[in-house]
């Protein structure tokens, strides 16, 4: 949100002062929810991006897809895009991901964070190539059926449409159809390029980010998609971004259950904690204090985080 531009710059600077002071009790707060909206957004481009090439497969294979079928696959590719990037007035996930970068590594800073404003930049430039691509899909969607109709108006010679076949010879229109199908192709892969880039880059920024416990929490509850992602189980990449203590990892993601009352996802990373190390004697501690709590209450829930909802992105 802009600050209200006021005729004295003594308010206007305390406003924003204040405001920064505000952002920054937030920080780690925002760089969890940056990584978490990057999770959501390129597993959601992946399946995509699946169902796009297997689309390609097929007309390649020579299962030639009719207009119908290409039209179809174009109309579903614009209604996703259109949500992921959204409008001014009511901003995609994608566009509310690049503004949040732009609040976390701010361009005054970028000398003290690179790496950090490495993303920022890749963020940005997906989320225009995003925009390029959504109008694409848009020319494609609305006018596209129009040229295929017009250019089928050549095989006809009547006095009805004894001008349209003139049009069709005059200007190349399927040519600039496929032009536009090109360019959605090579815009499609440069955006998994750049997501890769981003991939890439938020791994090397983990070692700098192990005292946010809520970056190393989020890593534990998306474990699955840091061994699509990166490869690496969840022990293997505590052990490395923790200098060869994975029960470190463990252990600080279980304190920040243990401290949010979720007791049993608790005792399940301090669990792991001491499959790692056991002689780790914070998980040793904290698991006969969770023992005694759980005994205590044998019929205390297992407080269970929310379904991701893309509506709420």
């Amino acid at each position: 949100m802009r600050a209200v531009v006021c005729g004295c710059s003594e308010t206007s600077h305390g406003v924003g002062g204040r405001g920064r002071d505000w952002f920054n009790g937030r920080r780690n707060h925002a760089t969890r929810q940056v990584l978490n909206d990057f999770f959501q957004l390129v597993g959601w481009f992946q399946n995509l991006y699946g169902e796009y090439c297997h689309a390609g497969r097929l007309d390649k294979a020579g299962a030639c897809l009719s207009n119908r079928e290409e039209q179809a696959i174009q109309a579903a590719l614009l209604e996703q895009f259109s949500v992921m990037v959204g409008t001014e007035k009511n901003n995609g996930p994608l566009w509310r991901l690049k503004d949040l970068c732009h609040q976390v590594w701010p361009q005054t800073t970028r000398e003290q964070h690179l790496q950090g404003g490495l993303v920022d930049w890749l963020i940005g430039s997906l989320f225009h190539e995003a925009m390029k691509l959504k109008e694409n899909l848009y020319l494609l969607n609305n006018y596209g059926r129009g040229v295929v109709a017009v250019d089928g108006l050549a095989d006809y010679n009547t006095v009805q449409h004894r001008q349209s076949p003139a049009i069709a010879r005059m200007v190349d229109m399927g040519a600039l159809v496929e032009r536009i199908t090109g360019n959605v192709a090579r815009q499609i892969e440069r955006m998994g390029y750049l997501f890769g880039q981003v991939t890439y880059l938020f791994r090397m920024l983990l070692p700098d980010l192990i005292e946010n416990q809520l970056i190393i929490r989020l890593l534990a509850e998306q474990e699955a998609m840091v061994a699509e992602l990166w490869g690496e189980s969840l022990d293997a990449l505590f052990g490395d971004i923790f200098a060869g203590a994975p029960a470190d990892g463990f252990c600080m993601t279980g304190a920040s259950y243990l401290r949010g009352q979720w007791y049993r996802q608790s005792q399940r990373m301090y669990q792991r904690a001491l499959a790692c190390d056991p002689q780790c004697d914070e998980a040793i501690i904290k698991l006969a204090h969770l023992g005694a709590i759980l005994r205590d209450e044998p019929g205390l829930p297992s407080r269970k985080r929310p379904e991701f909802n893309p509506q709420l992105l």
